[in-house]
């Protein structure tokens, strides 16, 4: 979830990172663009995209890391609040306790600097 003073429209992208470090190489990692309603998912090497696709329309998107089913995925939008909602499923080598890191921006170029948000444990296959 992520929430904007002057509400949600005023958010230009907001981005996650899922490992065990605030590092794109080898994470769970996308940005969300809500005027688009797209999300890209982060390469492996953390220096571009994997690819991008439309929340709610079927496909998948993977790395390394995870996939992110784009027809399971949801976002919500109220008020000052964006949800974004994603599918995702860990590989199995990406294992042990991860932190969930959440960023937002907006269309004035402030950000919140990155938060950490809760952490999630893959479990050993």
């Amino acid at each position: 979830a992520y929430s904007d003073a002057n509400g949600y429209g005023d958010l230009a992208q907001v981005q996650m990172v899922i490992n065990s470090s605030l590092t794109y190489a080898n994470s769970c990692s996308a940005y969300y663009f809500p005027a688009t309603n797209t999300i890209q998912l982060i390469q492996d090497s953390g220096s571009g995209s994997a690819g991008s696709g439309v929340v709610g329309a079927a496909g998948a998107l993977q790395n390394n890391q995870c996939s992110l089913d784009m027809g399971a995925s949801t976002v919500t939008k109220s008020g000052n609040d964006l949800i974004v909602n994603l599918a995702i499923t860990f590989k199995p080598s990406f294992q042990g306790t991860k932190a969930i890191y959440m960023l937002a921006k907006d269309k004035e170029s402030l950000n919140s600097g990155w938060q950490i948000s809760g952490t999630w444990t893959v479990p050993v296959p």
